[in-house]
């Protein structure tokens, strides 16, 4: 009989001045993409971007998803669930993480994407196990690429009608590259 493996990690319950970011596990991530949420969702979500992030979470198969419920801190709203967020892929040797995240569209132009993800950045920063982060936008998607810049992500390619951003964590390990044009 082989020993067990590492103990999974567990993700902390992040939060900011209006929201809870809640871990979500794999059988909560199933339930929604397969139509039934095991908890209360708010107008607008899940929606397309939200599948493709916890597909991406889904597809890796293994605890922790990486991945957080965005809910409201409002008592009085139950904290429904109104958007996700999480790293595309869990941290490894390239100490290198693509972010993706998503709202309801009635929750959008509230500041609270840029709340959300600069929660998740804090997260990342205190890791040792991640030295740069990236996000790839539309072109179009002007708040997206606005909220990026807001948190000290910096445009490094652009592939189309794709732009792709990085920002560095503190302490960057010096064998992490930034990715270019050239390197997409």
């Amino acid at each position: 009989m082989s020993p067990p493996g590492p103990a999974a990690e567990t993700l902390p319950l992040l939060g900011s001045a209006r929201l809870w970011l809640a871990p979500l596990t794999l059988a909560q991530a199933a339930g929604v993409l397969g139509g039934s949420a095991p908890f209360r969702c708010a107008a607008g979500w899940p929606h397309e971007d939200t599948f493709m992030l916890l597909g991406a979470a889904l597809a890796r198969g293994e605890e922790p998803t990486y991945t957080w419920l965005v809910r409201l801190r409002d008592p009085d709203d139950a904290d429904p669930a109104i958007g996700a967020l999480g790293l595309k892929s869990a941290p490894g040797p390239t100490r290198r993480a693509e972010i993706g995240y998503s709202l309801a569209p009635p929750w959008r132009g509230r500041g609270l994407g840029r709340e959300a993800v600069a929660a998740l950045v804090g997260w990342a920063e205190a890791r040792p196990d991640l030295a740069l982060l990236g996000a790839e936008v539309d072109a179009d998607n002007l708040p997206s690429r606005r909220l990026l810049e807001a948190l000290g992500f910096e445009l490094v390619s652009v592939v189309g009608a794709r732009l792709w951003f990085e920002r560095a964590t503190p302490g960057p390990s010096p064998n992490v590259t930034r990715r270019t044009s050239e390197s997409t």
